[in-house]
This record gives C-alpha cells, sequence and structure tokens, in this order.
C-alpha cells in the first residue's frame, strides 16, 4: 500500500434525468481501477451542493503517478478516451469502451480534486464544496 501516496475524489451530477451519466462514469472508472471493482466506483457516495444539487462521487487513494495524470486526463478528453479504450482492449476485450463522445461528456461534467494523502476525504469535499447527503426520510 506505500505506493498509493494520494486520495483523489471525482464527483458527477447524480440527478435522476442524468443517471445514464454515472453509468457512464462507472464505466470509465471500471478501466482507471487497477484492479476490479472501478466500474461500481459512484454507486455508494452522494453529496450535494449549495444549491442541493446531487452528486455521486468516488474517492480511493491513488498511486504518484495516477495523481499527476487524473487532472490531465479530465482536462483533455481526447487524451482520457484512449487511456479507456486501451485499457478495456487490454483487459475486458468482451466489452465496448465509451465513445469519445461520451468521455467527452464525462468530462464536461466531472470535478476532481487530487491531493496527497495527508488531505482527507472531508477537505476534498470541502474543496468540492461539497457535504455528504444525508437522507432524513430513513
Amino acid at each position: 500500500m506505500s505506493d498509493y501516496t494520494h486520495r483523489g475524489t471525482c464527483a458527477v451530477p447524480a440527478a435522476l434525468q442524468i443517471l445514464a451519466l454515472q453509468i457512464l462514469a462507472n464505466s470509465i472508472w471500471r478501466a482507471l481501477d487497477p484492479d476490479t471493482g472501478g466500474d461500481r466506483s459512484f454507486d455508494t457516495l452522494r453529496a450535494t451542493d449549495a444549491s442541493g444539487a446531487e452528486y455521486a462521487l468516488t474517492s480511493a487513494l491513488c498511486t504518484t503517478d495516477f495523481a499527476a495524470q487524473a487532472p490531465y486526463l479530465i482536462a483533455t478528453p481526447a487524451a482520457l478516451h484512449q487511456v479507456v479504450s486501451s485499457d478495456y482492449a487490454t483487459r475486458w476485450p468482451d466489452l465496448v469502451p465509451p465513445s469519445p463522445e461520451e468521455v467527452a461528456e464525462f468530462c464536461a461534467a466531472a470535478r476532481i480534486v487530487v491531493t496527497d494523502c495527508s488531505l482527507g476525504f472531508d477537505e476534498h469535499l470541502a474543496q468540492l464544496g461539497l457535504v455528504m447527503f444525508r437522507d432524513t426520510s430513513i
């Protein structure tokens, strides 16, 4: 675990009308996760912004290499598409990777924070302007 010196947090809007974006985010994260389970990265954590808009998020420890590349990849959809397509071809050859247009849609909606491990998840939420979603109906 010593190679995992950074934390990355990514948030995408989670409104029902854009549920497809969460599915898309999971399909992209399948390729970015170095092992398995990335295709469920955006299924659990929820947060809201100041206006009450809900976000699906993922947050995990990551390597220095990933920490250096992640902001560039989110800002450069063509580069992210290249990485995702290459990973699908190698590890998931029976699955169709997201298209360049889908990756661009994800990048336009995604919000990302990557720091060293000294900053935790709460600090990432603050930098993203989000607070954990609390379901008060239970």
